[in-house]
């Protein structure tokens, strides 16, 4: 118990003779904690900023361009921020039948679109695959692209022809979004 003491009056009498060395190391490991947290919430901040300032590319118009020219789809960017487009693919398609899963619509549907838009960018192309010949009443297609945090996202998209306004129409609700 003697022992005890002995180190902590060594101790304290240390503090006395050199308490600006000890505290300054106190403070230094103190800021090397706050140095920790403030990187967290830096990192934090940048990755909200990502999340609600990212690309999302939608298809805004589709209109028929009359007999075997096919269907042009608008493609545009309304988020804002960057998205690069990796891949996209679209047909001609038969509402009698169920829609189709992005994965029955075949790799000579793919088509390409300008490789970077930046918010509000648009590019259009005209859909002509359908996989048979003959009368179609409906587009669908995916469009897959990368945002600017690195997130791979997918845009599905179906519209059917309104035979009564003459032109296509969103399919029962509106494109949807979701995570690759």
């Amino acid at each position: 118990m003697a022992y005890c003491w002995n180190v902590l009056a060594q101790f304290w009498g240390w503090i006395a003779k050199d308490s600006i060395s000890f505290f300054t190391f106190v403070l230094a490991i103190v800021a090397a904690f706050q140095g920790g947290f403030l990187w967290r919430q830096i990192k934090l901040g940048r990755d909200e900023f990502n999340a609600t300032h990212r690309g999302q590319l939608e298809v805004k118009f589709v209109r028929d361009l009359g007999g075997s020219k096919g269907v042009e789809i608008t493609v545009i960017n309304t988020g804002s921020g960057k998205a690069t487009l990796v891949s996209a693919r679209a047909m001609k398609w038969y509402t009698i039948r169920a829609a189709p899963s992005p994965h029955e619509i075949p790799g000579q549907a793919e088509f390409s679109l300008k490789t970077n838009f930046r918010p509000s960018d648009s590019d259009r192309y005209a859909i002509t695959y359908s996989g048979r010949g003959g009368d179609y009443d409906a587009v669908f297609g995916w469009i897959i692209y990368d945002t600017a945090d690195g997130a791979r996202r997918t845009t599905y998209f179906g519209r059917r022809r309104d035979y009564d306004r003459e032109y296509f129409v969103e399919i029962n609700e509106a494109d949807w979004n979701f995570i690759q």
